[in-house]
């Protein structure tokens, strides 16, 4: 059976995401990825020319599915944005291997002679746009805090996830990502006070 383009890109692509994850950025190979994926070498090389340019590749898919599962821009329900959120967390723990390998890039990343340097830079930038955009719906909307600035916030929240799971790494799955990221968004949801009991004629 003939295999087109888009079918070997997705399996290379499926591959290098198995591989990564398995034994890290260093650790994999294009050789293993392409046996991995059932494509010859040549192949491989002729989609992605190197390893970092699989490896970027391999990034901006996981973001563009988290993307998708997470569409705040369609969300008008804080609670609902927030357990948006939270998922992502939860699949983040699911998926350890990816979550070190991100860590371990976006931290070389800050270095300008970095290969990453403007991936990085660009998908950061991107991240807060978004987010503050959400945080000003929001806000408009009267169902977010008016007092969380927007930009200050989208910064802050990308601070605390990228935070936590390096803490959540280093100690061992011990830190519980999905409370503390749970009660930091639910301290910025507006709730109608409950009535006062007092109030009430018996």
């Amino acid at each position: 059976m003939t295999v087109s383009d888009a079918q070997r890109h997705d399996a290379i692509l499926d591959a290098a995401r198995e591989v990564f994850r398995d034994v890290g950025f260093n650790g994999a190979t294009l050789v293993r990825i392409a046996v991995t994926a059932g494509v010859t070498y040549a192949e491989l090389v002729d989609e992605f020319p190197d390893k970092d340019a699989l490896l970027h590749e391999v990034l901006r898919l996981r973001d563009a599915e988290d993307d998708e599962r997470m569409d705040l821009d369609a969300i008008t329900d804080a609670d609902a944005a927030l357990e948006a959120v939270v998922d992502m967390v939860r699949r983040n723990i699911e998926s350890k291997g990816m979550v070190e390998l991100f860590t371990v890039l976006a931290g070389e990343s800050v270095s300008e002679s970095n290969p990453g340097h403007a991936f990085f830079a660009q998908r950061y930038a991107e991240r807060r746009e978004r987010i503050a955009r959400t945080y000003r719906r929001g806000a408009e909307a009267g169902v977010l805090r008016p007092d969380w600035d927007p930009d200050l916030s989208a910064v802050v929240l990308l601070a605390l996830l990228d935070g936590l799971q390096i803490q959540w790494l280093l100690s061992g799955g011990e830190i519980d990502m999905v409370n503390i990221m749970r009660r930091h968004l639910n301290r910025q949801i507006v709730r109608p006070e409950a009535p006062d009991d007092s109030d009430v004629n018996a």
